[in-house]
């Protein structure tokens, strides 16, 4: 059953034109002023800062203790008050009108040889079109793959390699076209690969950013299609231990998680920060509508180790993550001969479905991967006006894949040995200076460079390889008033010597790939609550060793994938025009993008099926043409009293092969969704509860070209959700319980942007219950 979004629009609209004519609306004027004392002497406290999360606005108390936050949009804020040597101090507010409030700080027993206060101006915000899931936002959606989790955010879709492995795409791009930054750290592993999603754990996250658009000249090349930042939570101020724990259920996959942390500041070294976190993740077999889909299993072991130390006017940081799961590959997708593989393509179902069920059990065909990223960063003051910043990290990855049958004559009792292997190391150095200048000014220099050592075992595939890079980059800042400005340069160079055999004889092969990338961009605020941002960048990409060289089966995905050693790098021009307004009722915000890639590399589906002594496989070749992606993303919401919001969010895009004059391959279908959020503050004594129902159409791709792919793009489809959260007190400690529902209609589906929709639906209704604990 689907319901066309139209009527949901209508119902939408009409009852947000209701609220509307109940309710006056009113611009973002309103003011949280208040006073910070400590709270045993009643002494005013300065310099303490003060900070909306919602909003991202902040200040310094003055002298007296006082403060004032102007031009708030919003009712539901979160406040945070913080100064060293006194707890945290946090705070929910319900803000209908400007406000005073009074904060009393409790002082907390540090012993510190020396305590220097220093405050210096921001070195300027970076202007760049970017999108935020927050700690709250990110709760609702935990239980999901990190790239799942990103669809809430506009224009960010995900590339599924059936239904346990999502990448995310931005506009269009993905993969080494995506950069993603963990705790700081570009993530650096085999990442190539449609079924390679990133090997991060996304209950380390406290806070997720997108930034859309070409972002080389900070993070460096390769970010043509943006950067992905995930911000573990800062290291605790406070000699308090806290904690955090979420318990997590799913009946689709009877998936069952567990993660937490507890952080603190150890007895015998008061200046030391601690955090330690871990999860358990494990699920079985999903169902669709109609069947099981056999080994889609996933088994899961995360733990990462945050220590922090100042010392003076230093700040001193180490940091440990280890990433280890086990993942099943739907086996219907390794078919033995060609009869079998286009039985697969047009049957309605995979084959021998009706004899699978449920299991934990993990089999052939499957993934093991182990991600491991150790970081020392280091920074310093250098007077009011001035810092730097220095990092070294180190990653190991280390990804074995096997197939779905041993080879022929394998000893059953031996060992389970990988069909292939992949094993990389990279190290990273960087440095960042940053300066405030004056008259507005403000400076961000730095230089980055990068090791790696790639080395491939098994069958061929891919050759191994040693790659060697570096950068450095400068970004002048300017700011008055309510005008902004920002321009940068950059220079990357990158050395890759491979080595492969070919008819019984080793290769090596050095390649040398060097360019700029530039970028200007410009925002203005014309009135309170509205702000336009243009950009405008130019990026550049070179092709990676998987898309020059690639010659074999690529398991994960059931493909066979043919390189081209004769591509060039990429190069693109890139600009976006993103206008966000606003005020306490209404929020739009709205980004018009245009992406011309020169060079533009892709993967195309052949349209013959390649015969091997593993089986027969879908044939995909990478090819390269002049592209064009333009395309437009909205969202919007509407809170026509504290306790109703009623929210759209759509995107559109257009992808064009210039060389060819068609459309692009394997592009997102557009979309759009709408929901519907219902507060209930006082419904229990001691509890609120939070409800909310949305629902999603995605259309059919019709923009494809002709006579390739195996098979048609799916039809359209819709799906519906719906949450329940119940946000109490257990024993004085803050907790929340949440029950969601999704694909609530049981909607059996295909989504185009699934490698493995040739051969099975998408899983079918899903209820997750998930409860939070603070502590």
């Amino acid at each position: 059953m689907r319901i066309p979004l139209g009527i949901f629009l209508v119902l939408f609209l009409g009852t947000a034109f209701r609220a509307n004519s109940l309710h006056a609306q009113t611009g973002c004027e309103l003011q949280l002023c208040g006073k910070v004392m400590d709270r045993e002497s009643s002494l005013p406290l300065s310099f303490v800062e003060v900070y909306i999360e919602e909003t991202q606005q902040g200040t310094l108390t003055d002298s007296a203790g006082n403060f004032c936050i102007k031009e708030i949009c919003g009712s539901d804020l979160t406040l945070h008050v913080g100064l060293i040597g006194y707890e945290t101090y946090h705070q929910s507010l319900h803000l209908d009108q400007s406000q005073q409030v009074q904060v009393r700080l409790v002082p907390v027993a540090l012993q510190l040889d020396e305590v220097i206060i220093q405050t210096r101006k921001n070195a300027g915000t970076p202007l760049q079109s970017v999108d935020r899931l927050t700690a709250q936002a990110l709760d609702i959606q935990q239980g999901k793959p990190l790239a799942e989790m990103l669809e809430a955010l506009p224009g960010v879709t995900s590339l599924r390699t059936g239904s346990t492995v999502a990448k995310p795409v931005i506009h269009g791009l993905h993969s080494n076209r995506v950069l993603i930054m963990h705790h700081g750290v570009r993530l650096e592993g085999q990442q190539w690969g449609s079924e390679h999603g990133p090997e991060i754990d996304p209950f380390l996250a406290d806070q997720v950013s997108v930034v859309y658009g070409a972002s080389s000249v900070r993070y460096g090349s390769d970010a043509i299609g943006g950067v992905i930042l995930i911000d573990p939570p800062a290291l605790p101020d406070s000699a308090r231990w806290t904690g955090l724990l979420h318990l997590l259920g799913t009946d689709n996959g009877r998936s069952g998680i567990v993660s937490g942390y507890v952080q603190g500041h150890p007895a015998f070294l008061p200046g030391l920060a601690l955090r330690v976190q871990g999860t358990l993740k494990r699920a079985g077999n999903l169902r669709t509508p109609d069947y099981f889909l056999d080994n889609t299993g996933v088994a899961e072991w995360n733990g990462s180790v945050d220590l922090g130390y100042q010392l003076g006017q230093w700040k001193m940081e180490g940091y440990y993550s280890r990433f280890q799961t086990k993942i099943g590959i739907l086996s219907p997708s390794h078919t033995g001969n060609l009869t079998d593989l286009e039985l697969a393509f047009e049957s309605p179902q995979p084959l021998g479905s009706d004899t699978v069920g449920f299991t934990y059990r993990i089999g052939r065909p499957y993934q093991q991967i182990t991600h491991q990223l150790a970081q020392l960063r280091a920074s310093r003051l250098l007077g009011q006006n001035a810092n730097i910043n220095l990092s070294y990290s180190f990653q190991n990855n280390s990804r074995n894949e096997y197939d779905k049958h041993r080879p022929l004559g394998t000893d059953p009792n031996a060992p389970e040995v990988p069909e292939l292997s992949f094993s990389i190391q990279t190290h990273i150095v960087e440095g960042v200076y940053e300066k405030q200048l004056n008259n507005g000014w403000s400076m961000k220099t730095g230089a980055t460079g990068m090791y790696q050592d790639n080395v491939l075992a098994g069958r061929p595939f891919i050759p191994n390889f040693v790659s060697v890079g570096g950068g450095a980059f400068v970004i002048p800042h300017w700011s008055r008033g309510n005008w902004s400005a920002e321009a940068g340069i950059r220079y990357d160079y990158k050395w890759i010597n491979t080595a492969r055999r070919e008819l019984g004889r080793q290769i090596n092969s050095i390649r040398t790939f060097q360019s700029f990338s530039g970028s200007l961009s410009g925002a203005w605020k014309p009135a309170p609550g509205v702000e336009l941002l243009l950009v405008g960048g130019s990026a550049w990409r070179s092709p990676q060793v998987n898309e020059l060289f690639s010659n074999g089966v690529h398991h994960g995905s059931a493909a066979y994938e043919l390189g081209d050693s004769t591509l060039v790098p990429e190069q693109a021009i890139n600009t976006s025009l993103q206008v966000k307004a606003g005020n306490r009722r209404w929020q739009i915000n709205a980004q018009a993008y245009h992406h011309y890639i020169l060079n533009f590399i892709y993967l195309e589906p052949g349209t013959t099926p390649i015969l091997t002594v593993r089986g027969v496989f879908p044939a995909f070749y990478y090819r390269q043409t002049n592209a064009r992606l333009a395309g437009l993303d909205l969202q919007t919401t509407f809170t026509p009293t504290d306790e109703w919001e009623f929210g759209l969010k759509g995107s559109y895009l257009y992808a064009q092969n210039l060389t060819r004059n068609e459309p692009l391959v394997l592009m997102p279908a557009n979309r759009a969704e709408g929901w519907i959020l219902r507060k209930w503050p006082n419904l229990v004594k001691g509890m609120s509860i939070e409800t909310q129902l949305g629902y999603q159409e995605v259309l059919r791709q019709n923009r494809v070209p002709e006579n390739v792919d195996f098979a048609l793009p799916p039809s359209a489809y819709g799906l519906m959700q719906a949450r329940i959260t119940a946000n109490f007190s257990l024993a004085a400690k803050p907790c929340s319980l949440t029950l969601k529902g999704e694909n609530l209609l049981n909607t059996a589906y295909r989504d185009y942007l699934n490698r493995f929709r040739y051969f099975a639906d998408e899983p079918g209704r899903m209820l997750t219950l998930h409860f939070l604990l603070h502590f």
